[in-house]
Formats: C-alpha cells, sequence, structure tokens
C-alpha cells in the first residue's frame, strides 16, 4: 500500500462535477499529462527513500479557525486506507488515512498521537490528517493543512476496513513536496482545527428477520431465510411447496427503448380488465446468438424477464405494475441476430415468479406463471416499393439510393430542393452541460407559429477545435458535429444536409466556445433511437440557415 501525492484528491471533487456536468465533446478522456492524474510515486518505506521525519519549522497552533464537514459522509476513498469527509460544496474536504501496514493497508484499532514521532510529517506518519480548502475551479484547492496536534482514536474496524472512532485536531497550512511528501509549514499561513467529531464509515449491520420454523422466504437482508427452497416455490406459511403456477400465452413482441415487449393475450395475469405486459430486458445491451440460463440472478443475468401485472397510468401519463414478477428458472435462445441493433429472432421457456419490485427478492406465498414458448421477430423489414428512389425505409434506411444535395419528393423521387432561409438568434444562447448542446431560437417561427421553434449544435467529437463538412453525415456517426432544427418544440426535426461549421477559442473547463456556419442546410427527418440513424422524410421541408457566427461564454456564476 503506497503513500500518494496529496493532489489527487482533487480528482474527486472534480468527478464530482464531471458527474454533474461534463463536456461538450460528449467523448473526451483525461489528459494523461494532467497534473490531478500524477504517476505513481514510490513507496515511502523503500530503503532508498529516508523514512526519518523532515522536522517542520513552527506555523501557527493557536487561534485556529474551526471547519464543519459532515461526519456522516466519511466513507473510503479509491483505497480501504483511505477516507474522506465532507460537505455539500466539497469545500472543505477530510482526508485520513493510515499506513499503519504498508503492504495491505489493514488499520489498527487505538489512540494515535498526531502529532508523535512519525506523524510529525506526511512523509513519514501513520496516522494522517489532511484538510484541502478555499475550491476555486480554475485553481484548484488553495489551501492545504497537515496535523499539528491532536489525537484520532479508531474504536472498531470491520472486514471492509470500515472504521469507527473519534477526532480532535489543529492543522497548519502546508505544502507538500511531490517527489517524497515531506509536509512543510507555510510562513504565516493559516490554522484550523476540527473540534471533537465521532465518525462511523461501517454500514449498519442487518439483522435477519426470520422467524423460528420458517423455511424459507425473504430474511431482510438480500437472502433467503433458510437457505431458500432449492426447485419449490415458498407458500404464504414459509414452507417450501410444489409450485403451482398457471400458464401465460404471449403476444407479437416490440421494441421499444433498450427492451422487448410483449402483451399477455387476454390479459390472463391478474385483473383482466387490466393490461400485462412481458419485458425481455437487455442487462448488455445488445442481443447476442446463443442459449441463456434464466436461471440467473439480475445481477448476473445477459437478459432479464419481467412480467408487469395490471399497468395502470398515472396522472403524468407514466405507466407501472400493481405486480412485478422476475425469471426464476428456464432458458432463451437468440437464433439469429443484427449486430449494432436490438433486431433479432428467438424463443424462450421459463418461470416467472412474484417479487419486490425493489430488491427482486421472491415474495412468500406470492403468484407464479410458466410461459412455455414466447417467440420474438424483431427483424426490420424495409417498406420500399418498387421504382422508390428515396426517403424512409421503416428500418433506420433509405430506399435507393438517396438523393444527396437533391429532395427527396413525396413521390419518393429525387427533386429540386426549395429551402426557407432562417436566421439563428445569437443574443441569448443555452448550453446543456449534461448533453453539450448549444441551443437558441431562430426567425421567421417555423411551423405552428404559436410553438417555439429552436437550433441545436452538438460537438460530439475528441477534438472540438477544426472545420466539419456536414455533407454525408448522419446522427448514428461515431463522431463529428451534429446540428439540429426542432420545431414546434420537437414536433418535427430536421438534421443537416450540407454545410460546414468552423469550431474555435473552445474552452474545455467552461464550454465556452465560437462556431462559423456557412452554407448550412437542414432537412426533415425521422430519428431510429435505437440506432440514432437519421433518415430523411419524403415530401419533407428544408431549411437554409443563414451564414452566422456565434459565441458562448458561459455565465458568470452568483456570489
Amino acid at each position: 500500500m503506497k503513500k500518494f501525492l496529496t493532489i489527487t484528491l482533487l480528482t474527486l471533487v472534480m468527478m464530482a462535477f464531471v458527474a454533474c456536468g461534463g463536456n461538450s465533446s460528449g467523448k473526451k478522456d483525461k489528459d494523461p499529462t494532467d497534473p490531478t492524474n500524477p504517476t505513481e510515486p514510490t513507496n515511502p518505506t523503500d530503503p532508498t527513500n529516508p523514512t526519518d521525519p523532515t522536522e517542520p519549522t513552527e506555523g501557527p497552533a493557536d487561534n485556529c479557525t474551526g471547519i464543519s464537514v459532515d461526519w456522516e459522509t466519511l466513507s473510503q476513498y479509491e483505497y480501504i486506507n483511505q477516507f474522506v469527509a465532507t460537505n455539500d460544496d466539497y469545500d472543505p474536504v477530510v482526508l485520513i488515512s493510515f499506513f499503519q501496514d504498508m503492504d495491505t493497508g489493514a488499520i489498527t484499532a487505538g489512540t494515535y498521537d498526531l502529532a508523535a514521532g512519525d506523524n510529525a510529517n506526511y512523509k513519514t506518519c501513520t496516522e494522517c490528517v489532511l484538510v484541502y480548502a478555499d475550491y476555486d475551479e480554475e485553481e484548484g484547492y488553495a489551501k492545504t493543512y497537515y496535523q499539528k496536534s491532536g489525537t484520532i482514536t479508531v474504536d472498531a474496524v470491520d472486514d471492509s476496513n470500515n472504521i469507527k472512532g473519534t477526532i480532535a485536531a489543529k492543522l497548519i497550512e502546508v505544502t507538500i513536496d511531490e517527489d517524497d511528501y515531506t509536509s512543510t509549514p507555510v510562513a504565516g499561513g493559516s490554522c484550523i482545527e476540527i473540534e471533537t467529531a465521532a465518525f462511523d464509515s461501517r454500514e449498519e449491520e442487518c439483522v435477519p428477520q426470520c422467524e423460528e420454523g420458517w423455511e424459507c422466504g425473504n430474511d431482510g437482508c438480500g437472502g433467503e431465510c433458510n437457505g431458500g427452497c432449492d426447485g419449490q416455490a415458498c407458500n404464504e406459511d414459509h414452507q417450501c411447496v410444489a409450485w403451482e403456477c398457471d400458464t401465460l400465452e404471449i403476444g407479437e413482441a416490440f421494441i421499444s427503448g433498450y427492451s422487448y415487449y410483449a402483451p399477455v393475450i387476454d390479459n390472463a395475469a391478474g385483473d383482466t380488465s387490466l393490461a400485462d405486459m412481458l419485458e425481455l430486458e437487455f442487462t448488455y445491451y445488445y442481443p447476442a446468438e446463443g442459449t441463456f440460463d434464466l436461471s440467473l440472478s439480475y445481477d448476473d443475468a445477459y437478459y432479464a424477464m419481467f412480467l408487469l401485472e395490471d399497468l395502470v397510468e398515472d396522472e403524468d401519463g407514466y405507466l407501472s405494475a400493481t405486480k412485478l414478477y422476475f425469471q426464476e428458472s428456464g432458458e432463451l435462445e437468440f437464433t439469429e441476430v443484427y449486430s449494432s441493433s436490438f433486431e433479432s429472432k428467438g424463443h424462450a421457456s421459463f418461470r416467472v415468479v412474484e417479487v419486490d419490485a425493489e430488491t427482486l427478492e421472491p415474495v412468500a406465498g406470492g403468484k407464479c406463471y410458466n410461459i412455455e414458448n414466447f417467440t420474438w421477430d424483431t427483424v426490420c423489414v424495409p417498406q420500399c416499393e418498387e421504382g422508390w428512389a428515396c426517403g424512409d425505409d421503416g428500418c433506420g434506411g433509405t430506399c435507393g439510393d438517396g438523393c444527396g444535395e437533391l429532395a427527396c419528393g413525396e413521390n419518393h423521387q429525387c427533386v429540386t430542393r426549395e429551402c426557407e432561409e432562417i436566421t439563428l438568434d445569437t443574443s441569448n444562447i443555452e448550453f446543456d452541460d449534461y448533453y453539450g448542446i448549444y441551443s437558441m431560437s431562430y426567425t421567421p417561427n417555423t411551423g405552428d407559429t404559436e410553438i417555439a421553434d429552436f437550433f441545436q449544435l452538438q460537438p460530439f467529437t475528441y477534438d472540438v477545435v477544426g472545420t466539419f463538412d456536414l455533407a454525408g453525415t448522419n446522427y448514428s456517426d461515431d463522431e463529428g458535429v451534429f446540428i439540429f432544427i426542432r420545431e414546434d418544440n420537437r414536433a418535427k426535426s430536421y438534421f443537416q444536409w450540407k454545410g460546414t461549421v468552423v469550431l474555435s477559442d473552445y474552452d474545455e473547463e467552461t464550454s465556452g466556445i465560437t462556431a462559423q456556419l456557412t452554407g448550412v442546410s437542414v432537412e426533415e427527418v425521422v430519428i431510429d433511437t435505437s440506432t440514432w440513424s437519421t433518415v430523411p422524410v419524403a415530401g419533407g421541408k428544408c431549411y437554409d440557415i443563414k451564414d452566422t457566427t456565434f459565441t458562448y461564454t458561459a455565465p458568470a456564476e452568483d456570489d
């Protein structure tokens, strides 16, 4: 177990910001030369690396300012011997590390003087406390503090190296050498204090709730009482009995999102006046040819079967199931699959049992159903008539060879384009930091003039700065710059078919950017959400975007 550069803690907070935000590329990897991602240093216990502490010069120890963190947030950080506690704005951050066993990271209970012996310097400490404070988005943490006095008591250590204890300490502002970790007090630096605080990073121990005589059932801790029933059902009395399951017939499957859905014939499960639905969920994104065991748990399964019984609609229009069922046994086979899509053919026979919607644990005395031969064929058949030169084929592709820079007319023949010109309103640009999209309105209002329209530009590329030719592109491309017009609040979508975009002055920290659009035109499309393919609509409209340059600058944060 090695000691690490203190600056690596900056990645903790930066990860927190990235998780809530992101960058406009949508694909960027971390720069390997980033100083917050240093190479691992040598082991400080190496005999070539002296362990004698560098005695610090005296720093301030009195008149210290108290700090406030939420000690309930204390948790392991990256390694089992390091713990972090902070607050909602990640300023300050307390890092507690134990280097008592450099090989395993094991922590020994006891009370430790934070100023005595090796603990007098971060280079050699075995019980180490650092505090990072005064965070700035551009510069990171302005100040680092290391223990000057105090104690830390570890009362208990569990099997996962989580700890319970108390701490009281004064810390002084220091700099830490990135090569050998020597901590040196800052002349005239400040002093902070952790007043006596209790901490406990252990999870509350779950006590199984199994009554005497129970053979099975959920124990309340993610397990089964008495090991459960191997190959049998668990009845209301928590006894193992033979399965008694009704049989359901399943209708034709269809694709929606990342799942297949198929209706239960005659709504035969539960209340026959309410719809029932079978769901085949892709836990690993795309189907793959082969036969798969359905007796596995959700976490271990490649594909998961759910039965949604008695679907009801809430006031927001969302459907939910009164009861949920999950696979108990059986198998499914994909006999034919299409790469990079959800289309496939296959069949499955299996049993589903009633489960708790949150834990997926079987409900004692719950119902069960057998599905004896569920078959599906979601392979899309193109709907192109003889003689069509263009247009949507209904399967995310184009009939014929397409029209290039011509339009696809209502008769599915290529015709000369006649596009209305629109002008972007660059006075109010909005940036969606989750998807990395720049948006603004345009004039005139197209479609229904009572409903808002907007323009979108999404750089989806490793190299944001550069010149991008829009001709021949598709939203399903692995990378590029993508332009949409969303008409009548997305009732219709238009995607680029020609023009160039030049991106410059990109600021990765703020997502500030300058974009120059030249000769850009968009055409009406349909979007296949399973592949993100954009296909021109036969007889659809098109728009020419007036040549323009816009600059987005991130708004200043409120104090």
